[in-house]
């Protein structure tokens, strides 16, 4: 099964501004089969949360925060990584800058990405526009509009002629 990604849109627009990576290019690192998981350190009580730290088809290496919903994944945030001096897989020992991933995130001690395989099944992401996210506010209600919309262009187009072969 595919995965489900969704996340709160204006979210997703302030986290372009304020920490440079889009929710877009996030998602994507759920396909990275050497990415690594931790839980995040900042997380409610009332849900887990973790942090993926991966390869982006952009060839970016950010984090992703993010928290399972049923069959979805929803993100929260997506930071960059670290200065190159200070390395990666450890806890930064200077200041790192607003937009950058947090001292607090230890990959050192990391799991294995559990999403890749999902991921190279066939996840699409598409970003709906407010109104349309306010129509279909999870992406289970948004997948079987399309799907009825589907059957209904499939059943209107022209049959194909059986082509021969003489």
């Amino acid at each position: 099964m595919a995965l489900q990604f969704e996340w709160d849109l204006r979210k997703a627009a302030g986290n372009q501004i304020k920490h440079r990576v889009s929710f877009e290019d996030a998602a994507t690192l759920f396909g990275d089969p050497l990415g690594r998981i931790v839980p995040d350190p900042r997380h409610s009580s009332e849900e887990d949360r973790f942090a993926l730290l991966g390869l982006s088809k952009e060839r970016r290496l950010p984090a992703v925060m993010y928290v399972e919903r049923g069959e979805a994944i929803r993100i929260v945030s997506a930071r960059r990584r670290p200065a190159r001096s200070e390395g990666i897989m450890k806890k930064p020992s200077k200041a790192v800058a607003a937009d950058e991933i947090l001292p607090e995130y230890d990959f050192s001690r990391a799991s294995r990405n559990k999403y890749a395989s999902r991921y190279a099944e066939g996840s699409a992401v598409v970003v709906l526009e407010p109104d349309v996210a306010a129509t279909f506010p999870t992406s289970g209600e948004a997948n079987a509009a399309l799907r009825a919309l589907a059957a209904i262009i499939q059943k209107h187009q022209p049959r194909r002629a059986a082509s021969r072969r003489g």
